[in-house]
Parts: structure tokens; sequence; C-alpha cells
């Protein structure tokens, strides 16, 4: 490798940055701090394993409405201003890899469910009569649950829950549950200021049951998730001035990488401003660019797909989601949709519909290479390659 390379390692692992003087980027702790001061009590704060922010209605496990789960700043501040690393806060997914930072577009949205009154539920409950002829606050489950509780929040909470419920599908029963909250009720956001009724274990929070209602200000890096180290023996051939600038220089220019998971990669910038990678594995994420020179581009079944935008593959080993383009040289394709591009040589393992392995050609040009027709199992089946 040349010395002239800036190079850096990715490590995956839950751990205090390395030689933190090479990143002066602010800490998230820093950014929350900076955006309180400036926010106050519309500040929220989520964490999420995407960097992307959003509500997913085809797959959700738990039984609360469907819908983005924040902490409002102001409510909690008294039990993280201390902590000079958000991850020790002891909450749910504290340790993902990314904080999202959202504030209401009007605070008139918020529902705080202290302040839910006997004459809000009397309200809610005419409305829900009228939309759900099925409901009788009289039968039970409903009577049950309405008279468990003094809080009227809560016999609110309760009694949307028992009318969406879907003992069959949970997917069903949240979806359902942030229809009839937001659009029935007309409550975009609500939030528990320390009353337990939104989840027991977490007292206060608070849930934007769609995107429309929020400002998304900023994404944060969490310090406990997957962060950039310096390779050491790379580093000693450079002078300090160039170690400072190492790790800023690759994410200001390649932002994208720090969006997707992989392990024990070595990656360089030559001096035409390329990025290179070396060796290592991919896990999932967007790859957009550049030359990939050798290792496991991989899909490890997470909620984010592997996919290869564009570049230059040189050596390795593919099996991620989709190639949409670029030029292959020379490697093998193992799994995933070849959309287009250009095939110069190496090996193909042809699809096999029963096993959902092999590669599945699409368009592009292809010039030669080596056609598997043997199945993950040894056996033999009908050849049906790219074009020639």
């Amino acid at each position: 490798m040349n010395s002239s390379d800036i190079v850096a390692k990715y490590v995956y692992l839950s751990a205090k940055r390395s030689n933190p003087e090479l990143n002066p980027r602010e800490t998230p702790m820093e950014s929350i701090k900076k955006y309180y001061k400036k926010y106050g009590k519309n500040l929220y704060i989520s964490f999420t394993r995407l960097s992307k922010l959003g509500i997913n209605p085809a797959k959700s496990v738990y039984s609360t409405p469907n819908g983005i789960y924040t902490y409002n700043i102001h409510d909690v501040w008294h039990q993280i201003k201390k902590l000079d690393d958000i991850s020790k806060w002891d909450m749910f997914q504290t340790d993902a890899k990314y904080i999202q930072v959202i504030v209401p577009k009007n605070k008139k949205n918020v529902l705080h469910l202290d302040r839910y009154s006997k004459k809000d539920w009397e309200r809610d409950l005419k409305k829900l009569e009228k939309i759900y002829p099925e409901f009788n606050k009289n039968e039970e489950p409903y009577k049950k649950n309405i008279s468990r509780s003094k809080l009227f929040g809560k016999k609110m909470w309760r009694t949307t829950y028992l009318l969406s419920r879907n003992p069959d599908d949970v997917t069903k029963t949240t979806n359902r549950w942030n229809a009839l909250l937001r659009k029935d009720l007309g409550y975009p956001i609500i939030q528990d200021n320390g009353l337990e009724i939104i989840y027991p274990t977490e007292p206060e929070q608070t849930v934007f049951l769609s995107k429309i209602y929020l400002n998304h200000i900023d994404t944060l890096y969490n310090k406990s998730a997957s962060i950039f180290s310096v390779d050491e023996e790379q580093l000693s051939k450079f002078s300090d001035e160039q170690e400072k600038r190492l790790l800023p220089k690759l994410f200001r220019r390649f932002s994208w990488l720090a969006e997707a998971n992989f392990e024990d990669a070595v990656i360089s910038i030559n001096k035409k401003g390329q990025l290179l990678w070396h060796s290592g594995t991919w896990l999932n994420g967007v790859w957009k660019y550049g030359v990939w020179l050798d290792g496991h581009f991989s899909d490890n079944g997470e909620e984010e797909d592997s996919v290869w935008k564009d570049g230059i593959w040189k050596d390795g080993y593919f099996a991620g989601k989709v190639w949409e383009n670029g030029t292959w040289e020379d490697g093998t394709f193992a799994r995933g949709v070849w959309k287009n591009g250009h095939w110069k040589n190496g090996d193909w393992d042809t699809y096999d519909e029963s096993t959902g392995e092999g590669g599945k050609w699409i368009d592009g040009i292809w010039e030669k290479g080596n056609i598997s027709n043997i199945d993950a199992y040894g056996r033999e089946y009908s050849e049906n390659p790219p074009p020639s």
C-alpha cells in the first residue's frame, strides 16, 4: 500500500473513541445540550438503528401504537445532564447507532397525558361510541379496564388499545391503534410526562404518530455505536498534521460510509481522491462509488439491505442484495440481483429457485466468465447464463 494513502479501519464495537483528538466533531451530549438551549421544552430525541427517521407500517413487534418514539429532553434532563456519554443512560435502545433530533411543527398538536381531564375523556367517549358501533363502555372488557384506573389518560389509552386489538396480528393492532388515536381522536403527538401510561418501564416518553407533524433538525452519530478508529501501523507513516486530518476527511468526503455496517475493513484514499476498499466484510448499507479491491460484500438480513450502486469491482466475493451498476473485473458473484453494468470476467453462480442462491441477471454487458450450474446441494441443473 502506498504511504501517500490515507488509511483507517472501521471497527464494529461498543467502546470509547480511539484517539479522539483525530475527530473534532461534537459529542452527542454536546449537540443535545446545544439544541436544548435553543429549543427548550420543544426538543425531542429518538434512538434509531438506521440513519433515516420514519414509521414502518409493515413490521411492528411492540404492544404500543406504531410511531416514532422519543424522549422529551426537558422531561428527562435531570437524568442525563451530568452524562458525558448518552449511551450510559439506561433507557431503551440508547446504544443505537443514530440519534434523531426533532421538534414538533406545532406544540399545540402535543397531547400531554398528565393534563388529560374528565372533560376530555367524556368528549372522546362520545366520539368512539359514534365511530365504533360495537363499542359499549358498560360491557366487558371495556368496563373493567375503564374502572381500573383513576387517571383519565390511562382510561383513554387502554380503551383505544382494546378497540384496536387484533389477537392474531400485532402489526395490525399497532397500525389500527395509530389511526384511531391520530385520525379518530385527533391526537398526532402524545406525551407521557411520567405517568407510565405509554409504557410502564419508560415513564417519560412521547410518540409521534406521523412524520408530517415534526421537523427533523439533525441526525447525530451515537458515540457508543460503530466508530472509525485509526490503523496505527499505517498512521506511523504520517506526520501529526496528516493524522489530524484523517478522520474528518473520510467523514466529509464519504459520509455514506458512516451509514453502513462493516467490520475489519482497511480503507484508503489514493492520490486521485478515489476511495479504495482493500479488505474486510461489508454487512449492510449502500456502497455508492469507489474501487473494491478485495473482501466480502454480504447481506446480513438486517432491515437495511446491502446494495452496490456503482464503482469498480476488482476482486472479492459478492453476496449482497442488489448490484445496480458498475464494472466487474474479477471475483465471485454468489448471490444477488444484477440490474446493469459491465461484466468483464469472473465466476458467476447461476440462480437456483429451490435454494434462493445464485445471481439473477437483468441487463448489462457480459464479456466472459465461468458459469456454475451446480446448486448449493451439489445438484446439476440447466445452465441459464447471462447473455454473451
